[in-house]
Formats: structure tokens, sequence, C-alpha cells
């Protein structure tokens, strides 16, 4: 008697508690699954814009280095041309005095 009291006890309660729908279910999950899939297109837009920035990124790390390596050129040659000025005007200096001389 005891078994089959503390049996009623729990069939009852299980009773009351009772079963989630297939419909109720679905009306809880649908706005949710919504959700998810906005986000997940979202973010699969951000994952685009990322790969494209870093596709520029590394093509703008070039043209940096090309243009340091452009800029260093263009300083090489214009210490060589001020060289070739200093030299031009030592000439020229004593051309000048030399002239003088006569």
């Amino acid at each position: 008697m005891k078994k089959t009291g503390i049996f009623m006890v729990l069939l009852c309660a299980a009773a009351l508690s009772g079963c989630a729908t297939e419909s109720f279910v679905k009306e809880q999950v649908d706005p949710l699954n919504a959700r998810v899939c906005t986000l997940e297109s979202k973010v699969g837009a951000l994952e685009n814009k990322v790969a494209d920035m870093d596709g520029k990124m590394t093509t703008l790390s070039g043209d940096v280095a090309a243009n340091k390596q452009a800029a260093a050129d263009a300083a090489a040659k214009a210490d060589a041309a001020a060289q070739k000025a200093d030299d031009c005007s030592a000439r020229c200096g004593k051309a000048f005095e030399l002239g003088q001389k006569k």
C-alpha cells in the first residue's frame, strides 16, 4: 500500500507538471532561430569585410616598403648631387682666384 501511495503521488506530480507541446516549443524557438540567422549573416558580412581589409593592409604595407626604398634612393641621389655641387663650387672658387691673380 505504501508503494502504491508513492506511485500515485509521483503519477499525479507527472500529470500536473505537464509536457511542452510541439507548437509551444516551436513558438518559443522560432524567434530565437530568426535572431541567430540574422546574427550569422551579420558575422559573415563582417568576416568578409575583415578579409578585404586584410588584403588592403597587405597591399598598403608593400606600397609603404616600396616608397621607403624610393625615398632612400632619392636621398642618396640628393647627397651625391650635393657633393658634386660642393666639388664644382670649390673648383669654381679656385678658377676665380686664378683669374683674379692674372
